[in-house]
């Protein structure tokens, strides 16, 4: 017999020393979790006792938990000053209550004659326990006049301790008697599984306050408005649609009660498979209804007998136990396995990642062999999108996906499967958002050597390229975004050529259309390096030189360079579109670098302006060049540069800036004293160039009078020539006409206004 221990408490009554609630008569050894199961109970009961409870009245508890079970009477005698009740509590105690309840008799079967209620009777604990004859199910039924139909509504109504999440209370009409009472608790546990033994607690005669007290109260009197069920008549306001649901779907539970009574035969031996197999499984004593119910369906189930859905539905039961995998685990899995490959049965995908999942985490080469089986015997029954999916959810483990790779290679069916996968998968990726080169050289890892590797090599081709133009979009340094790209394209695009042309033309492109002048070191650094090799970036190639002549303030180059259509040879026809753009680009970087500072750059301004088809006064004004700003830069341009040495310049370029002025109504355009230094020095130049004109005129004058003088004295001396008179006449009808050469101040077309003569 198990070890027990006793465990008394009392309240006293009165206001004396040792009056209230204390405990005594304790066996000495009791453990300290079975003190606690005691100290609660005791708790329990002065909360659930109300002072109308009876005089003389003896209340029987059974309280349990994980550690240990106790049987208790408590036994009421008279009242204190206050009214409330005087009792004493005599209980036993036993340890591992998962053991003593495999036979409930060990709790129900303690003779009452062992239970007194003074301090005096139970001072000393007793060497054991007498026990009552052993209560049986026919006994239990018999007593309580109920047949087996009764039997099964009872053990419904129980199994609603177990459907709900919360903590209820059951009251159960009885004679008032223990003995209906232990008969009725008795077939409750026999029809309950070892692991849900421990979770009933039960109590006579009570009417508690708090539904926590007990599981099941058996009571001669139900009070109003509380869950309860009479075993005889089956009478309840328990059993319900969702009950009875609950009770289709866990199967352990009723089934030993519905097989009554041929089921008293292989009782012990019906509840021992079940917890051999929770055993087997990883998890004894469990309070899990779901392994519970797989635990039984394991120990009733002939497999041969389910039908397919059956067998499915039980195979993802056990694919589902969400416990570390063992071998037994391992041995079931591949038995439902096989029977599915045999069965030509194909799962789904959910049962597919599961088995996956299985296979990773037990790393077992028995599971992964008999899948590896199935999927060669199923394979070629699927559509091309089935077969995308199903490899979709193989990829998961890099090793299983290996295996199945080298499984399904042997037949062109298998072969054909996965290059259509891998196809599938490289397309997505490269259209996916944020592809790498290093998430395409991952793609490739594992993958054989055969025609659709080089497939997703080419596909790859075309992504590492753009993800190189991407780079450059962005602004990344050139060197930096060919280097990667020249790096990743080898490892990734083994077996082609590297590819530059786009790269290049199109950072070409960009260069042209989105010249920024902190970059002007990295463009230089790539034409310098390409211009021989693609003879198409040409004109940049010549742009690049350029910047170059303004860096050394080379005004000739310039102008020639902008004459010739921003190119330095006229063997290259260009766009106007990209005369426009270089031009732009070109004064960008002027301005940058300060040229709009620098007096002298007149006729460089004016060769800016015509291929921009922008007035040269609108060009200086619009980028603020010192010219028109700045007095003291028109006054030394006046005074050092060749140009303004021409009055018709001066004075056409007045005349442009008081046009400029007026149509913008904005006499800030121009500065001020630049316009009256301008109008100056036409004044006075006119001025000057009249009395030079009155000077010449003069000379001219007396000059006529020399010569007409001189013609006179030939006449007298009668010196005439034969035919001087139309050698006179026709003598400059032997002149050559006079080649005209270019002028280095020729402005062109946009600037004709002014005079270079």
């Amino acid at each position: 017999m198990n070890k027990f221990y006793q465990f008394c408490f009392t309240r006293l009554g009165g206001n004396e020393a040792g009056a209230g609630w204390q405990s005594l008569n304790k066996s000495p050894d009791m453990p300290s979790e079975l003190s606690s199961i005691a100290d609660s109970a005791a708790a329990g009961n002065q909360i659930a006792q109300s002072d109308k409870t009876p005089d003389g009245v003896c209340m029987h508890q059974i309280y349990a938990g994980d550690a240990g079970i106790g049987n208790a009477y408590v036994n009421y005698a008279g009242r204190d000053f206050l009214g409330r009740g005087i009792y004493f509590s005599h209980a036993f105690l036993f340890e591992n209550t998962y053991e003593v309840l495999k036979n409930p008799n060990n709790i129900l079967a303690i003779d009452k004659s062992n239970y007194h209620f003074t301090p005096e009777e139970t001072a000393s604990v007793p060497g054991e326990l007498a026990y009552s004859e052993p209560i049986t199910e026919e006994k239990a039924l018999a007593l309580c006049n109920m047949t087996a139909e009764s039997y099964v509504t009872f053990m419904k109504a129980i199994y609603r301790l177990f459907f709900e999440t919360a903590k209820i209370t059951i009251y159960v009409k009885t004679d008032g008697s223990d003995e209906m009472a232990n008969a009725l608790m008795y077939l409750a546990y026999s029809a309950l599984p070892y692991s849900l033994r421990h979770r009933i607690t039960a109590e006579t005669y009570a009417k508690p306050k708090s539904s926590e007290c007990c599981s099941i109260v058996f009571t001669d009197s139900i009070p109003e408005r509380v869950k309860y069920i009479d075993p005889v008549t089956g009478t309840n306001n328990i059993i319900d649609a969702a009950l009875e649901d609950w009770l289709s779907k866990y199967t352990f539970a009723l089934y030993y009660v519905n097989a009554y009574p041929t089921s008293l035969a292989y009782k012990d031996a019906f509840f021992e498979r079940i917890e051999d197999r929770l055993t087997k499984i990883g998890f004894a004593k469990t309070e899990n209804n779901d392994l519970l119910n797989l635990a039984f369906k394991t120990a009733t189930t002939k497999l041969d007998t389910l039908s397919n859905e059956e067998l499915i539905k039980h195979f993802y039961e056990w694919l589902s136990l969400n416990l570390p995998i063992n071998d037994y685990i391992v041995d079931r899995l591949c038995i439902l396995m096989n029977m599915v490959t045999s069965r030509d049965i194909t799962v789904n995908d959910m049962i597919t990642e599961k088995i996956v999942d299985k296979i990773s985490k037990s790393q077992s080469e028995k599971l992964t062999e008999a899948y590896l089986n199935y999927l060669n015997s199923f394979m070629g029954k699927l559509s091309a999108d089935e077969a995308y999916k199903f490899m979709l959810i193989q990829r998961k483990d890099a090793v299983l996906f290996a295996r199945l790779c080298s499984v399904i290679e042997k037949n062109e069916v298998g072969i054909k499967i996965l290059m259509d996968y891998y196809l599938r998968e490289a397309n997505l990726l490269v259209s996916a958002e944020g592809t790498t080169y290093d998430s395409m050289e991952q793609f490739l890892v594992g993958i054989p050597e055969n025609p659709v590797k080089l497939k997703i090599r080419q596909i790859f081709s075309g992504k590492c390229e753009a993800i190189a133009l991407e780079k450059q979009k962005a602004g990344e340094d050139f060197y930096n975004v060919y280097s990667e790209y020249q790096t990743a394209f080898k490892k990734i695009c083994e077996g082609i050529g590297v590819k530059y042309d786009t790269l290049v033309l199109e950072y070409d492109f960009a260069f042209r259309n989105s010249f920024k002048v902190e970059r002007i070191e990295e463009y230089k650094k790539f034409y310098h390096m390409f211009l021989e090799r693609y003879p198409a970036i040409q004109p940049s190639g010549d742009f690049i030189y350029a910047v170059t002549a303004v860096e050394n303030r080379d005004k000739d180059a310039i102008i020639t360079y902008l004459k010739n259509g921003c190119v330095f040879t006229q063997e290259i026809v260009l766009d106007e579109a990209d005369v426009v753009i270089y031009s732009k680009n070109l004064l960008t970087y002027a301005l940058h670098l300060g040229m709009e500072k620098d007096c002298r750059y007149i006729l460089v301004w004016s060769h800016f302006a015509r291929p921009m088809n922008i007035p040269l006064i609108d060009l200086l004004v619009e980028n603020k060049v010192e010219l028109v700003l700045n007095p003291d830069a028109m006054q030394e341009a006046i005074s050092t540069d060749e140009f303004w040495q021409k009055t018709d310049n001066l004075e056409n370029f007045f005349n442009t800036a008081l046009e400029y002025i007026n149509k913008h109504s904005d006499p800030e355009a121009v500065n001020k004293r630049v316009m009256d230094i301008l109008r100056n020095e036409i004044k006075e130049r006119k001025k000057s160039a009249k009395e030079e004109l009155k000077e010449q005129r003069k000379a001219e004058k007396e000059q006529r009078k020399v010569e007409k003088t001189q013609n006179v004295a030939a006449d007298n001396n009668g010196d005439k020539k034969k035919g001087g008179l139309f050698g006179s006449l026709f003598g400059g009808f032997g002149a050559k006409k006079k080649k005209a050469v270019d002028d280095p101040n020729d402005v062109g077309d946009n600037f004709s206004h002014l005079s270079d003569e």
